[in-house]
């Protein structure tokens, strides 16, 4: 099982700030976004996540233990050496992209997996918000179930995943997707899950820095400003 932070928030046009992973994308761009609209400090937070848990233990996906990291494409190396008959993934994106196929990336990491695990089938749990394009030349997307959470269990049944025991879960923060006001909140998030947390990388278990009054600041004047010139 693969869950993504970024599941857990409304993937709208106005928040399609541009992603990445790069240093400068997963932090110092969230106080420039603060600074232009202070506002995302209310809006862009996450939904769904208090009860996520619990849905998953209703369904008998308790997770032992997790293993969290900030890039998704960490999970690549974890389960490309374990036996995988399905993979629930809980993601706003499919992760199955196809550009840059020379590299295993946080975008196309489970595309690489299933090409090299031709036994191996993916269920896509994905937001109602989101409608990602499922069309694909790749022939691993014939393996691929796209689904929203109210529709999982049945999805599970029709496919046969029947007492499905989940040993370990693979959580990323995503941080190029999702804001350093929220990583407080990701914490919890894994305490809620009741598995012991493996952490992968140092720096998730580190808050990112932001300033919200330096934002605010910072936009009261870029408007005063523009007013005068008006």
């Amino acid at each position: 099982m693969s869950v993504d932070w970024d599941f857990f928030f409304l993937d709208l046009p106005k928040y399609d700030f541009g992603h990445g992973e790069k240093r400068f994308l997963v932090n110092d761009i969230w106080q420039i976004r603060l600074m232009g609209n202070p506002q995302l400090f209310r809006e862009y937070v996450p939904e769904g996540h208090h009860e996520f848990w619990a849905a998953l233990r209703g369904l008998g996906l308790q997770p032992k233990e997790l293993i969290v990291s900030d890039s998704h494409s960490d999970a690549y190396p974890f389960l490309i050496k374990t036996e995988i008959e399905w993979i629930l993934h809980f993601d706003s994106h499919s992760d199955m992209y196809e550009r840059d196929l020379g590299e295993v990336t946080a975008e196309n990491w489970l595309l690489h997996l299933m090409e090299k695990k031709s036994e191996t089938s993916t269920i896509w749990v994905r937001p109602k918000e989101y409608k990602e394009a499922t069309t694909r030349k790749s022939k691993v997307f014939s393996r691929v179930a796209v689904v929203e959470m109210d529709r999982l269990e049945k999805s599970l049944r029709d496919h046969g995943v029947v007492s499905p025991e989940v040993e370990v879960s693979f959580v990323s923060r995503s941080g190029g997707w999702t804001p350093p006001w929220a990583d407080y909140v990701f914490l919890t998030f894994l305490e809620n899950s009741k598995a012991q947390a493996v952490i992968y990388k140092s720096d998730i278990i580190r808050p990112r820095k932001y300033d919200l009054k330096a934002a605010k600041k910072a936009y009261r004047e870029a408007r005063r400003t523009v007013w005068r010139r008006g």
